[in-house]
């Protein structure tokens, strides 16, 4: 889907297949804002980092230094930000199934309330009732199909959710050792420096001055 958009098939029950195939096409708005991302903004869909999924070991905390922490520290940014854009996509195409949906929904309930025998006891024209046109549109072919489309969409966004979660989590978590080892770093240099210092004869300020 990613490369094409939605798919529409050839008959369309509910709405009709001529008010289907408008309906979709009046929807149809991931493909364009995509190449404008990537035509007016330089923005091309994301790219695979070239390394393996990482994972944060107990070791890469405590026994990896300078290159080797630095390198694991840029797989896991180039992991979050891939799996974030692909993230950001399957949301927008999320989105747009659930606009064409709502939209047969809705022309399919103004055509059963436009259709319906069923009169009040004045006479009156009375729409069908509420669970009837539930069941009607989602037995519909086409918005079963779109629902089938939108439930897998939104089971990879919420395993993807999990994953980028575990990034951040890492990299908060290598940023903050950083910071904990530049703090034990500079500890360690005041006291060596003080005890430098106490090793060295005291000296009056006159002395050492030739006059």
């Amino acid at each position: 889907m990613t490369g094409g958009g939605l798919r529409l098939p050839s008959t369309l029950a509910g709405v009709g297949e001529t008010a289907g195939k408008k309906i979709h096409t009046e929807w149809s708005t991931y493909e364009k804002a995509k190449r404008t991302l990537e035509e007016e903004y330089g923005m091309p869909p994301p790219q695979e980092p070239n390394w393996p999924a990482p994972d944060l070991t107990l070791d890469d905390l405590t026994k990896s230094v300078g290159k080797d922490y630095t390198e694991k520290y840029m797989q896991l940014t180039g992991w979050y930000g891939y799996l974030s854009e692909v993230k950001s996509r399957l949301v927008a195409q999320i989105l747009e199934l659930d606009n064409e949906m709502h939209q047969i929904e809705a022309n399919m309930r103004q055509n059963m309330r436009d259709r319906t025998t069923r009169t009040t006891a004045k006479g009156e024209a009375k729409a069908p009732p509420t669970q009837e046109m539930d069941d009607k549109i989602r037995l519909d072919p086409r918005y079963k199909e779109l629902g089938i489309m939108k439930q897998g969409f939104e089971q990879m966004t919420s395993m993807l959710t999990s994953r980028i979660n575990k990034y951040e989590y890492e990299i908060k978590l290598m940023s903050r050792q950083v910071e904990i080892k530049r703090t034990e770093f500079e500890h360690a240099n005041r006291e060596s420096g003080i005890s430098g210092n106490r090793g060295a004869p005291l000296r009056t300020p006159s002395e050492g001055r030739r006059w």
